[in-house]
């Protein structure tokens, strides 16, 4: 029995030493995450920036619909409106919402800017349905599967109808140049525009009177010429994909990407840089040039190159996790879609490009986490 003003003594401290010591030597790995997550470096949600890219993407469609009595818009919504119906079938019976976040909404643009203009919106909603049900939702939802859903969804769509496909192109501007090339057309510079201007594509009359205004300038003090045709690439009237034909408002979309840090800046920076080298060296050969005369604007305008640049390749939820995996990769597509577009005849090879490095992605997260892993133990 205690007297009074008398008080129990206070426990010793609890010695959690080896505790830590463990936990520092790795022994302890309870809800340890190793690597990243892909938007680890980013402050909002992830349904706020699916959102903001869907209503970045929706003002390149309406450039081109603008111009085609409306025919890219009903392959946008068709596309759309198959991809949510998707999402929204496959959330029946659980507790997930996927269609909130906006995922969905967003593969369906990006699909739908990979699509020509002129192709039947039926293709395009099929397209969608494969890029959610089988690619995107098979493997785990957002963040899980292992190729691109929009790329997916373009590649079933040109190997299901690959005549369908090719005839929606026919008369675009890359099939006249491949035309052309192919009869024997050339030029000493190396000019894809010089050959397309032979085979009969003039320039518009608002593509002579920004191309004057600008030489004769702010081009003209810096004893510069912008040749024309450029103009038209930024406002194509012509058919082609989508993205191409809203190149202008996409451009200005992917400004707004940036500010707002809804991808990677390096990667849309590493590719075009390196894509940029590689065209400028050889890029003139295959029409008729000579070695350091390649037209780097024409290639980064057409193709789908900006689409795949900064949509495609910098897609946190399908890249690598390390800063130095990210760099590698935007590299290494830079040089594939090279290769495909000026040495393999592929019009469209920044998608492409995409796509055959989007394979390869999970193996070179396999070899993160185990670096990561390794690193993590020793320290």
């Amino acid at each position: 029995m205690l007297r009074d003003g008398m008080s129990l003594p206070a426990p010793p401290p609890r010695d959690d030493r080896p505790v830590r010591r463990q936990r520092e030597k790795g022994m302890i790995l309870e809800k340890t995450t190793i690597g990243s997550a892909p938007h680890a470096y980013l402050t909002r949600t992830t349904a706020h920036r699916m959102w903001l890219v869907s209503a970045c993407l929706v003002p390149p469609v309406l450039q081109s619909a603008a111009g085609d009595g409306w025919r890219s818009l009903s392959v946008a919504l068709a596309a759309v409106v198959a991809a949510l119906l998707s999402e929204a079938v496959l959330d029946v019976g659980t507790e997930r919402r996927s269609v909130a976040d906006g995922s969905a909404a967003a593969t369906a643009l990006v699909l739908a800017l990979l699509l020509p203009n002129l192709i039947n919106p039926a293709a395009a909603a099929l397209g969608a349905i494969f890029a959610i049900v089988v690619v995107k939702r098979s493997f785990g939802g957002l963040g899980s599967n292992w190729l691109n859903p929009a790329v997916a969804g373009w590649l079933f769509i040109r190997a299901s109808w690959p005549a369908a496909f090719s005839a929606a192109l026919s008369r675009s501007p890359l099939n006249e140049l491949g035309v052309a090339v192919s009869k024997g057309l050339s030029d000493p510079n190396g000019s894809p525009l010089a050959i397309l201007k032979v085979a009969g594509f003039k320039a518009s009359g608002i593509d002579t009177l920004v191309s004057r205004s600008l030489n004769d300038g702010i081009l003209s003090w810096m004893g510069a010429e912008l040749p024309g045709g450029y103009v038209d690439l930024f406002m194509s009237a012509d058919p082609g994909i989508i993205a191409d034909r809203g190149a202008l408002a996409l451009l200005l979309a992917t400004i707004i990407l940036l500010a707002h840090r809804s991808m990677r800046s390096a990667v849309p920076g590493v590719f075009l840089f390196v894509l940029a080298a590689l065209v400028r060296f050889g890029g003139a050969l295959p029409y008729g040039g000579s070695f350091g005369g390649g037209d780097v604007l024409f290639s980064f305008l057409t193709g789908g190159t900006i689409l795949g640049a900064f949509l495609l390749i910098a897609d946190p939820a399908t890249g690598p996790k390390s800063e130095r995996s990210v760099v590698a990769i935007a590299a290494v597509t830079a040089a594939i879609a090279y290769g495909l577009r000026y040495r393999g005849a592929e019009q469209y090879a920044a998608p492409l490009a995409a796509g055959v490095v989007n394979a390869f992605v999970p193996y070179v997260r396999m070899v993160e986490s185990r670096y990561l892993y390794s690193r993590w133990r020793h320290s």
